[in-house]
C-alpha cells in the first residue's frame, strides 16, 4: 500500500492506487500494454497479472519475460520478470499457472486525484513484490485468480507552491492482493472483466474488449475501462456539552471512485514486426503512447513510449519501456468462439472426391478414403459408404469430379440425402502435400466448418488427417 491507498492493478494493465483521497499512480508492466494504451488483447506473460484469465491467449506452452522501465524526466526506474505456462487443449480443458517478480523506484512526484488534481503532496514510492497467477479454460470461456504480495515503501511530503518536496518521512507497509478474472473469446471478439480486492476496503473492476481483423487490415483494436473504488475509515464525532452530558456518536464512510480509460490499435504489419498506438486517460490526465513489437524465431523485443499531453502528467514525464521475451514449446491456437452444435438425428454426412492439385485422382480418392474411415471411427457422423455413393451418383449420372463449389456441393448432397458434406482439395506444393476441407450445410447452402492438413509423405498425411477427424468431431459434440 502508498500511504494507506491500496494499489489496484484493473483489467486495463495501469496501476493505480486508490483511497479516500483519490492518490493516482500509474505503472506499466508490459511494453505492449504501454505501447497500445492498454488495449485489452495486447498479450505477453505480464498481461496474467493484469486479468489471469488471460493466460488463456498464451501461444506456447511457456513463455519468460523480462521488461524495464525508465524515466527520461529522471528517476523512475521499474524492472519486471515473469514465467508463465499454459497446458496444451485437452477434452477437459486447459490449465496454466504464472509468477512476477517486480521492483520499482521512483523520484519524488506530484500526486493527483481522480479529477487530475494536485492533492499537495509529493510521494517518492519504491516496491518490491511477487505475485502468482492460475487459470482453468474450458470451451472459449477462461477463469484465473491471481495473488500478490509486495513490501512498500515511500517518502511522503505536503508542500507548497514551488517547494521541492525534500524532507519526506518514510513508511514501510505490506500489500496484499486478490484477483478474479474472465475471459470470452466469441470469434473475432474477445471481452474480460476482472475484479480486484485488497485489504483497507479497496476494490476495482476492470472491463475490456478487443476486436481482432483480417485482410487490409491485420491486426486489432481494444478498448478498456477500470474503475478502483475505497472507502474511508469511519470518522467518529461526539456530541455533548459537558462530560456529565450525555452525547451521541456518529460514523461517517464515504466512497471515492476512480475512473480510467484507454484504447489502441495494434497492426500486424509484418512477421517481423507489430506496431502499436493509444492513448489513455484518467480525470484530466492523459498521454499518446508509441510502442513496436519485433519476433524472431522463439524471442521478441518490445519498446514502448509515453507522450504527456497536458501539464499533469507531464509531472511525471516522458518514459521509455523495453522487454525481452522467450517463449517455448507446442504452438497453440489461439481460443476460438464456440463451435455449431449437431443434433444426433442431423448427423448424416458424406465425404466427396477431393478435387486433385498437381496430383494424381488416384491419390486423391485415397485421401477422400482415409478422411471418410477416420470419421466412421469416430462414430459422430452417419457416413454414406463410398460404395452407396457411386451406385447413388451411377444412377443420378452425376459426375463428382470437380465438384468444389458450393452450388454443386448442395445438389450432390441433395442427391445422397445428406444434411452435410465435405469438399476440398487434395495438392502438392513444393516438396509438401496439402489437403483442405470444408463442411457444407445442405439445407442453407453454407459453409460452416473449415480445417486444413500438411504433410512430407504418406505417415505425415495419415496424422494430419486423424487430427482433422478428431477436431470435427470435437467441435460437433460441444453441447448449446
Amino acid at each position: 500500500m502508498l500511504g494507506g491507498a491500496a494499489v489496484v492493478l484493473l483489467l486495463s494493465g495501469t496501476e493505480l492506487s486508490g483511497s479516500a483521497s483519490g492518490e493516482i499512480y500509474r505503472l506499466s508492466l508490459s511494453p505492449r500494454m504501454e505501447g497500445a494504451g492498454f488495449a485489452y488483447g495486447s498479450y505477453d506473460v505480464f498481461r496474467a497479472f493484469v486479468n489471469p484469465a488471460m493466460l488463456a491467449n498464451q501461444p506456447r506452452t511457456w513463455e519468460i519475460g523480462m521488461s524495464e522501465m525508465a524515466m527520461f524526466a529522471g528517476g523512475e526506474n521499474l524492472l519486471n520478470v515473469a514465467a508463465g505456462w499454459g497446458g496444451q487443449k485437452t477434452e477437459a480443458g486447459t490449465f496454466g499457472g504464472a509468477m512476477l517478480f517486480s521492483a520499482m523506484s521512483m523520484a519524488a512526484f506530484e500526486e493527483l486525484d481522480e479529477l487530475g488534481n494536485s492533492t499537495g503532496t509529493k510521494v517518492a514510492p519504491a516496491f518490491m513484490q511477487v505475485g502468482m497467477a492460475g487459470l482453468y479454460q474450458w470451451e472459449f470461456v477462461s477463469l484465473g485468480v491471481q495473488f500478490l504480495h509486495g513490501q512498500w515503501g515511500f517518502g511522503s511530503a505536503k508542500f507548497e507552491q514551488g517547494e521541492s518536496g525534500s524532507n519526506m518521512g518514510n513508511i514501510s507497509q505490506d500489500n496484499v492482493m486478490l484477483k478474479l478474472g474472465t475471459t470470452m473469446s466469441l470469434g473475432k471478439l474477445d471481452l474480460g472483466v476482472s475484479w480486484t480486492v485488497m485489504p483497507a476496503d479497496a476494490a476495482g473492476i476492470g472491463l475490456g474488449l478487443a476486436f481482432k481483423s483480417k485482410g487490409w487490415f491485420n491486426g486489432q483494436v481494444g478498448l478498456d475501462c477500470g474503475i478502483p473504488f475505497s472507502m474511508s475509515p469511519p470518522t467518529n464525532t461526539n456530541n455533548g456539552s459537558s462530560s456529565q452530558d450525555s452525547g451521541t456518536s456518529t460514523a461517517n464512510q464515504s466512497v471515492s471512485f476512480g475512473l480510467l480509460f484507454g484504447g489502441g490499435i495494434v497492426w500486424n504489419a509484418s512477421k517481423w514486426f507489430d506496431l502499436r498506438m493509444g492513448y489513455v486517460s484518467g480525470g484530466k490526465d492523459g498521454s499518446l503512447r508509441f510502442g513496436f513489437t519485433v519476433p524472431w524465431r522463439d524471442w521478441s523485443l518490445d519498446y514502448a513510449f509515453r507522450l504527456p499531453i497536458n501539464a499533469a502528467e507531464a509531472g511525471m514525464g516522458m518514459s521509455h519501456m523495453f522487454s525481452l521475451g522467450w517463449s517455448f514449446g507446442a504452438d497453440r491456437k489461439p481460443p476460438e468462439g464456440p463451435k455449431f452444435f449437431i443434433e444426433q438425428k442431423e448427423r448424416t454426412m458424406a465425404v466427396a472426391n477431393f478435387e486433385p492439385q498437381n496430383v494424381s485422382a488416384g491419390d486423391s480418392a485415397v485421401i477422400s478414403d482415409m478422411l471418410r474411415n477416420k470419421l466412421i471411427n469416430e462414430g459422430t457422423f452417419n457416413i454414406v459408404e463410398k460404395a452407396n455413393m457411386d451406385k447413388v451418383l451411377s444412377e443420378q449420372a452425376f459426375q463428382q469430379t470437380g465438384c468444389t463449389s458450393q452450388e454443386c456441393a448442395v445438389k450432390l448432397g441433395k442427391i445422397l440425402n445428406v444434411r452435410y458434406l465435405v469438399v476440398g482439395s487434395f495438392g502438392k506444393v513444393m516438396d509438401a502435400y496439402m489437403l483442405s476441407m470444408r463442411v457444407i450445410d445442405v439445407e442453407t447452402a453454407k459453409a460452416i466448418y473449415s480445417d486444413e492438413a500438411e504433410g512430407k509423405n504418406l505417415a505425415e498425411m495419415r496424422e494430419g488427417i486423424k487430427a482433422m477427424a478428431e477436431r470435427l468431431t470435437e467441435a460437433v459434440k460441444k453441447q448449446k
